[in-house]
């Protein structure tokens, strides 16, 4: 079933793009308000995620992002500094940030190079898949970032974009070195960098 999500989300959101543009044809397009993403790589992940911002000014916007994934092992490994003999399965039960933007072209608001930050905490549930022993682990993060917003298909579907985001992750506070059964141990790395690709309507 999770593997169908991604699909039909796309699917429904082809279908809203072509009404969305009928109905604001003649307008400008950069005088949206409201903007939607989707993430690609939480639904590869066995999860999902949604991403929406509101410009509260030309040139910035506010957003609020929502993520669930279970993290690769490659990912994990990276992600996670432990000790000891442990296979480490690391679940992102929920993610929830604020976030920021700051569209650098003044001639074309919404548009292009920004910069921005994001602020939230990130809700895990870690297993030890050699004993079953799970442990429950969170941490708070801000999340300093530069991106572009593009739009591949201005002429037909203005209103669809593409956003890639270089992040860098910093945890500020979190539970510390949590240990397990088995004498191993785990915490969240110091820098996290994670970059990321949205699909996105704006509206």
């Amino acid at each position: 079933m999770k593997k169908l999500l991604l699909p039909t989300l796309l699917a429904i959101l082809m279908g809203i793009v072509p009404c969305i543009s009928q109905n604001t044809k003649g307008s400008d397009p950069l005088s949206s308000k409201f903007y939607l993403e989707l993430r690609p790589i939480q639904f590869l992940l066995s999860g999902y995620s949604v991403v929406g911002h509101y410009a509260v000014s030309e040139r910035s916007q506010l957003g609020l992002n929502v993520f669930v994934a279970t993290l690769s092992e490659g990912i994990t490994d990276f992600v996670w500094d432990t000790q000891g003999v442990l296979d480490l399965e690391a679940k992102q039960d929920i993610v929830l940030s604020v976030s920021y933007r700051y569209f650098l072209n003044k001639n074309k608001p919404q548009h292009n190079w920004f910069m921005g930050s994001a602020i939230g905490a990130e809700f895990y549930t870690l297993t030890n898949l050699n004993d079953s022993q799970q442990i429950p682990y969170t941490f708070f993060f801000v999340a300093p970032r530069i991106g572009y917003k593009w739009h591949p298909f201005t002429a037909k579907l203005p209103q669809l974009y593409v956003v890639g985001e270089a992040v860098v992750v910093f945890p500020i506070f979190d539970d510390g070195t949590v240990p397990f059964n088995s004498g191993a141990t785990a915490q969240i790395g110091s820098v996290l960098p994670s970059p990321l690709v949205g699909i996105g309507i704006q509206f």
